[in-house]
C-alpha cells in the first residue's frame, strides 16, 4: 500500500510539472544588442561591449558580421575583431585573420562588400613606416580576405591618412597633411587620383578626424572634435551636399552625443542604425541607434 502511495504521490508531482511547464511563457533568446538608454542601444553587452575599449564598428554587407577594433589605454595594441550573431546573440569575438600584429582600427567596407579598407602603421614604402597611419585595402576572395596592400599617393601621404569613407571607387578619409586646416582635416581621392581638400564647412580650424559617407554622396556623418555648439569631445554631426556645396554640418543631438568621446559612425547596409562608438559608460564601447530617429 505504501508502495501505490509513493507511485500516486510521484506521478502527481510529474503533472504539476508537466502542467507549470506547458503554463510558462517562452523565454526570449538572448539580445544581440544589450542594453538600452532612451533610443541609443549598447550592443552586445559583456560580449561586443566589455571592459575592453571597443571602437569603429562596421557591419560586413555580404554576411552580417560585426567588425570592429580593440585598442588598451596606452594605444599600443589595436587590433580589429569580428563576431558573428545568430538568433541567440552573438558568438564569441575572434581576431580577424589579417590583423593582431600592426596597430589596426577602422574597419570599412565597400557598398557590396568585396573590399574592406583598414587604418594600420603596418610597413609599406616610407621611411616613416609604424608610425604614421596609413589607408590600406583588403580584397574579399571568395568566403576569405586577401592580404593588405597600402594605398598610394595621393590616398597616402607623410603623415596620418585614416579612416576610410567609401563610395563606388572613391576613398573620402581623414589626414592631418601639412594642407589640414587645423587638426585632421577630410579629403576626397576619386577613382581616377584626383584629390580634392574638402572646403568650408565641412572642414574648419577644428580637427575632422572621421567620417561616414552615403554610398550616392548625397550625406555624410561628420566627427568633429570640440565644436563650440558640442556635448564634449568628438561628436557627430550630419552635413547634406546641397547642390555643389555641402550644408553646415547640424549635431545629432544629446542622445547619440554625450559628454565624452563619439566617433566611428557606420550606417548598416540596411539603413535601419547608426552605428558609433561612445565613451559615456567610462571606456569605449559600441552603441547604435535608430537611424530614422537621429537623421531626419
Amino acid at each position: 500500500m505504501k508502495g501505490k502511495i509513493l507511485l500516486f504521490a510521484a506521478v502527481l508531482v510529474a503533472i504539476g510539472i508537466v502542467i507549470y511547464t506547458r503554463s510558462q511563457p517562452e523565454v526570449a533568446p538572448p539580445s544581440p544588442v544589450g542594453e538600452r538608454s532612451g533610443i541609443v542601444e549598447r550592443v552586445g553587452a559583456g560580449v561586443i561591449s566589455t571592459d575592453r575599449n571597443e571602437t569603429f564598428p562596421a557591419i560586413d554587407p555580404v554576411t552580417g558580421t560585426l567588425y570592429y577594433s580593440v585598442y588598451d589605454d596606452s594605444f599600443d595594441e589595436q587590433t580589429i575583431m569580428f563576431a558573428r550573431q545568430d538568433g541567440a546573440g552573438w558568438g564569441e569575438p575572434q581576431i580577424a585573420p589579417f590583423s593582431g600584429r600592426w596597430k589596426d582600427r577602422a574597419p570599412r567596407f565597400s557598398a557590396d562588400g568585396t573590399i574592406l579598407y583598414i587604418t594600420s602603421n603596418r610597413p609599406g614604402m616610407r621611411p616613416n613606416d609604424g608610425i604614421e597611419m596609413d589607408l590600406w585595402m583588403i580584397r574579399r576572395n571568395g568566403s576569405k580576405w586577401g592580404p593588405p596592400v597600402p594605398q598610394g599617393y595621393p590616398t597616402n601621404s607623410w603623415s596620418n591618412d585614416m579612416h576610410a569613407g567609401v563610395t563606388d571607387g572613391d576613398l573620402w578619409f581623414a589626414s592631418d597633411r601639412e594642407s589640414s586646416l587645423g587638426g585632421a582635416d577630410i579629403y576626397h581621392v576619386s577613382y581616377d587620383g584626383t584629390e580634392t581638400h574638402l572646403p568650408a564647412p565641412v572642414n574648419s580650424e577644428l580637427s575632422q578626424p572621421d567620417l561616414w559617407i552615403s554610398n550616392d554622396e548625397s550625406w555624410m556623418i561628420l566627427v568633429i572634435t570640440d565644436h563650440p555648439d558640442g556635448h564634449g569631445g568628438d561628436d557627430l554631426y550630419l552635413s547634406r551636399l546641397d547642390g555643389d556645396a555641402w550644408s553646415v554640418p547640424t549635431n545629432l543631438g544629446p542622445e547619440v552625443n554625450s559628454a565624452e568621446y563619439e566617433y566611428g559612425p557606420a550606417v548598416s547596409p540596411d539603413g535601419e542604425y547608426l552605428y558609433f562608438t561612445s565613451h559615456r559608460g567610462g571606456n569605449a564601447d559600441i552603441y547604435r541607434a535608430p537611424l530614422r530617429l537621429v537623421v531626419e
